[in-house]
């Protein structure tokens, strides 16, 4: 009887420690889905743009002006290029720059982080560098462009 008695209290010691693991575990996976809610609600619109850019040996230089893309035309190496582009967002936003690729890694531009008021427009400078002692060749990358939705602290 007594066994039984010591079993009972052992099993009774160990439900609040028991309670405790799975309410903190039930925390952690409702954490995750509000954070992946809240991502798919902060930031609300992502747009990848491809870079192209042609890398000369030689003194020419040329030129594409389409708009389907960032081009930057032919370079030299050391050369570099300026793409000028309009951002606009209807929305009070923070626009974010992103590169990838070997040419989104040559890629600076004139403000990362853009703040518009709704229906608001800046101009964004996107300079393409060509690094000293890159072979000729054409070269690619991706600007992604995030629009994140303004927070109150911000």
């Amino acid at each position: 009887m007594r066994k039984r008695a010591s079993k009972e209290t052992a099993s009774k010691e160990r439900a609040p420690v028991r309670t405790l693991a799975i309410l903190l575990l039930a925390i952690i996976v409702l954490s995750f889905f509000v954070g992946i809610a809240f991502w798919k609600w902060y930031v609300f619109n992502v747009k990848e743009v491809p870079i192209e850019v042609s890398v000369t040996d030689s003194a020419l230089l040329g030129f594409n002006a389409g708009t389907d893309k960032l081009y930057f035309g032919t370079l030299a190496s050391e050369g570099y290029g300026d793409r000028k582009t309009l951002v606009v967002s209807a929305y009070d936003s923070t626009v974010v720059f992103k590169m990838r690729g070997t040419a989104g890694d040559w890629v600076t531009v004139s403000d990362n982080y853009v703040h518009l008021l709704p229906n608001g427009h800046r101009d964004v400078i996107f300079r393409l560098t060509i690094p000293a002692g890159t072979p000729p060749g054409n070269y690619t990358g991706t600007a992604i462009i995030e629009y994140h939705r303004r927070m109150f602290w911000e």
